[in-house]
C-alpha cells in the first residue's frame, strides 16, 4: 500500500478515482448517452477516452514541473495568487453543490429501490454522519486505506454482474454504427468528461501525493481502464435494453441488472448493485468533502480545516435537500447543467492553465536567450 510519512501515492489516489467514477457511471451513462447518440451511444466513452489522453498530459505538466505543491499552488504560480483564490472559491462553492447533488440521487436512488417508505432525508443524515466521524474527521490517510478496499469490491462485483449480463446481449441493438453517428457520439461523451473531471480535484491534494512522476504512465492507464469498462457496461445495458428503453429509463443499469437470472432461477443481483452504489457513493462523497476542507485550508489560510468537518458536514446537508423538489429536477438539473459545468471548471480550466505556463515558460527562455546574445555581442 502506498502510504508514507502521511502522504499517499499516485497509485492509491488513481484507485480512489476509479471507486468514486461507478456511482455516477451506472447512474447517468445509460440515459443521457441513449439520449444523445441513440444506438452509438455506447461508444462515446471512447470518444471521451481520446480527449482524456490530451487531458491527462496537460495535468501531468502542471503536476510533474511543480512538485510539492498542490494543484491550487500550481495555479497561484502560474496565474498569481489573487486568480488562484478566486477560482478555488468557485471550485469550492460547486463542490459542495455537488455534494449536494449526489447525496440527493443516493437517497433517491435507496429510497425508490430498497425502502420506498422511509423519509429520504434520514439516507442524508445517516450517510454524512458516518462519513465525518468514520472517513472525513480521521483524515486522507484512513479513507485512503478504506477506498482501497472497496474499490477491490466493486471492480469485482461490477465484473460479476457484467459477467452475468454479457449472455444476454443482442448484438442487433449495438448497430449499426455509420459516419452519421460520429457527432451525437461527441455529444453524448459530454457525461464521461463530466464524470472522469473528478480527476481534477483528487490532486487538489498533489501535495499530499507521492510518485507523480508516474502520473502521465498511471493516468493514462486508469483513464483506459474506465473507458474500456465504461464502453462495455454501456454495450450490455444497451445489448440488452436497447437505446429507446434506456432513454426513457430513470434506472437503466438497475433495469438491466433485475433480468439477471442464474441457472434460470437464481435472482436478486440487484442487491449487489445496491451495496456497490453505496460503497461508490461513500467514496465519492467522502472524498469531495475532504478536498472541500483542503480547499477551505486554502482559501483561508488555516493550519487545520478538520475542525469544521461536522459544520461543514451540516452544511452538506442543507445543500442536499434545498437542490431539489423532486427527481425530475434532480434530472434535469445533473444533466443540463452540472455536466458542463465540471467540464468547465475541472478539464477546461486546468489545460487552459497548462496552455499559459507553456506560453510563459516559452517566453521566458526566448527572453534568457536574447539576454545571452546581447552579452555575448
Amino acid at each position: 500500500m502506498e502510504i508514507k510519512k502521511g502522504k499517499i501515492g499516485v497509485n492509491t489516489a488513481l484507485i480512489g478515482f476509479i471507486v468514486i467514477v461507478f456511482s455516477p457511471t451506472v447512474r447517468t451513462f445509460g440515459s443521457f448517452t441513449s439520449n444523445a447518440a441513440k444506438q452509438a451511444g455506447w461508444l462515446s466513452p471512447i470518444v471521451a477516452g481520446v480527449i482524456y489522453i490530451y487531458f491527462i498530459l496537460k495535468l501531468n505538466t502542471l503536476l510533474v514541473q511543480h512538485p510539492g505543491l498542490s494543484l491550487l499552488e500550481i495555479y497561484e504560480k502560474i496565474i498569481g495568487k489573487i486568480l488562484a483564490k478566486i477560482i478555488a472559491f468557485v471550485y469550492l462553492t460547486w463542490l459542495t453543490i455537488s455534494i449536494g447533488l449526489n447525496l440527493r440521487s443516493y437517497s433517491h436512488r435507496i429510497s425508490a429501490v430498497l425502502y420506498p417508505n422511509v423519509v429520504e432525508e434520514l439516507f442524508i443524515v445517516i450517510l454524512l454522519f458516518v462519513i465525518a466521524l468514520f472517513l472525513v474527521k480521521p483524515g486522507l490517510i484512513i479513507a485512503s486505506r478504506v477506498y482501497i478496499v472497496l474499490a477491490g469490491i466493486t471492480i469485482v462485483g461490477s465484473a460479476l454482474l457484467t459477467t452475468l449480463m454479457l449472455p444476454m446481449v443482442n448484438v442487433e441493438n449495438l448497430l449499426p454504427i455509420t459516419y452519421l453517428d460520429v457527432i451525437p457520439m461527441i455529444k453524448g461523451s459530454a457525461i464521461a468528461l463530466s464524470c472522469w473531471s473528478y480527476i481534477t480535484p483528487i490532486f487538489i491534494y498533489s501535495d499530499d501525493i507521492i510518485g507523480l512522476r508516474y502520473f502521465k504512465k498511471r493516468g493514462l492507464t486508469a483513464i483506459a481502464y474506465i473507458a474500456v469498462t465504461t464502453t462495455i457496461i454501456l454495450a450490455t445495458l444497451y445489448g440488452i435494453a436497447g437505446s429507446t428503453i434506456l432513454s426513457r429509463s430513470s434506472f437503466p443499469y438497475l433495469l438491466v441488472v433485475e433480468q439477471i437470472q442464474l441457472l434460470n432461477s437464481l435472482q436478486g443481483f440487484d442487491a449487489i448493485l445496491a451495496f456497490l452504489w453505496i460503497f461508490s457513493d461513500v467514496a465519492l462523497i467522502s472524498f469531495l468533502i475532504l478536498i472541500c476542507l483542503k480547499l477551505i485550508k486554502y482559501i483561508f489560510n488555516i493550519k487545520d480545516a478538520s475542525i469544521y468537518t461536522y459544520v461543514f458536514t451540516v452544511l452538506c446537508y442543507y445543500s442536499a435537500i434545498g437542490l431539489a423538489e423532486n427527481s425530475y429536477e434532480l434530472g434535469n438539473f445533473s444533466n443540463n447543467i452540472a455536466t458542463y459545468v465540471f467540464i468547465v471548471l475541472f478539464v477546461f480550466i486546468p489545460i487552459l492553465i497548462s496552455w499559459i505556463y507553456k506560453i510563459r515558460t516559452r517566453a521566458v527562455k526566448a527572453l534568457m536567450k536574447s539576454n545571452n546574445a546581447k552579452k555575448q555581442a
